[in-house]
């Protein structure tokens, strides 16, 4: 019986550190994407950071042509 027990006792050990060993597993999968989502974020800060100075060009340049565009016609005159 003590046997019996004892290997009740060892299998349920070994059950508990395959848990432990899972659960390893999930947090270190856990932190990855935490650190994927992080940079992600940073990525798209980067990008709107650029697309808001694209916007300005784009912008200018529409100004410079109509000012061109202004030009133009009071020469027309």
């Amino acid at each position: 019986m003590i046997a019996k027990q004892s290997n009740g006792v060892m299998e349920a050990s070994n059950a508990v550190e395959e848990m432990i060993g899972n659960i390893n597993t999930v947090n270190n999968a856990v932190d990855q994407m935490a650190y994927s989502f992080g940079e992600l974020t940073n990525s798209a800060k980067e990008g709107t950071l650029i697309q808001n100075e694209v916007n300005l060009k784009i912008e200018e340049i529409r100004d410079s042509i109509f000012e061109i565009g202004t030009q133009i016609d009071q020469f027309k005159v």
